[in-house]
C-alpha cells in the first residue's frame, strides 16, 4: 500500500503543498536524494526552506521493476490506492497543490488526477483536490510507454517484469488514452507544467 512521507513544513502559514510520486525501483526517499537515507541530500526539502508557506511531502509505494524482487500495482489500482491517501489527510485539505512525478510517477499523477476527476462529482474532497492543482512538473515520464519495458515483456518468462512495469509499455493503448485525456483535461484547467526529458541513456534505478 501507499504511504505518504511529510518531508519538511511550511515556514508560516501554509499556502501550497507540493508531493513528489517515484518511478520504478525508486522510493519515497532514495529517488531525491544521493543516496539512500541521506538526508542531507533529499533536496526537496530545500524547497521549503527556499519558499515561505510551502510544506513538502512524497509518496512512497511499491515499484519493483521485477517480480522477482518485490509487488508492484498495475497503474490504475495504484492511482486509486494513492488518491484515497491523499484525500484523507487533513494535511492537505488546504492550500494549493504542486506535484512531481519521476518516470512511472508522472503516470500515476495523470491517473490521480483522472480518477479524481471521474469522482468529483460525488466526493467534495476529490472536487476540491483537482481545484487546488496548480503546477505539474514530468521528470523523464514515459507519455507513451517505454522501449526497455518491451524487451522486458518480451523476456518476460526470466525477468518476470511486474505489473507497473507492464503498465509500461510503449504504445499501450491504455497510455495512449490516459495521454490524450491528461493533454485535454490539463489544458481546460490551465495547469503549468515543467517537463524535463532524458537525452542520454543512463544504467541506473530509478
Amino acid at each position: 500500500m501507499a504511504d505518504l512521507f511529510p518531508i519538511a513544513e511550511a515556514r508560516g502559514p501554509k499556502s501550497a503543498n507540493i508531493i513528489f510520486f517515484h518511478g520504478l525501483g525508486g522510493d519515497a526517499y532514495g529517488t531525491w536524494s544521493a543516496a539512500p537515507k541521506d538526508n542531507v541530500s533529499l533536496w526537496p526539502a530545500w524547497l521549503a526552506q527556499d519558499i515561505e508557506g510551502l510544506a513538502v511531502y512524497s509518496v512512497g509505494y511499491e515499484a519493483s521493476v521485477s517480480g522477482w524482487n518485490g509487488s508492484a500495482m498495475e497503474l490504475t489500482d495504484r492511482a486509486a490506492n494513492v488518491l484515497n491517501l491523499l484525500l484523507v489527510n487533513p494535511d492537505l485539505g488546504v492550500g494549493d497543490l504542486i506535484l512531481v512525478g519521476h518516470s512511472l510517477g508522472g503516470l500515476v499523477i495523470k491517473q490521480v488526477l483522472r480518477k479524481a476527476a471521474d469522482e468529483a462529482t460525488d466526493r467534495a474532497e476529490a472536487l476540491s483536490f483537482i481545484e487546488r492543482v496548480r503546477k505539474v512538473a514530468f521528470l523523464a515520464t514515459p507519455h507513451a510507454g517505454s522501449d526497455l519495458v518491451g524487451w522486458g515483456d518480451r523476456l518476460r518468462v526470466l525477468v518476470q517484469p511486474s505489473a507497473a512495469t507492464r503498465s509500461l509499455i510503449r504504445n499501450d493503448q491504455q497510455l495512449r488514452d490516459l495521454n490524450l485525456w491528461y493533454r485535454r483535461w490539463a489544458r481546460q484547467r490551465g495547469i503549468d507544467h515543467l517537463i524535463l526529458t532524458e537525452t542520454r541513456r543512463l544504467h541506473c534505478s530509478e
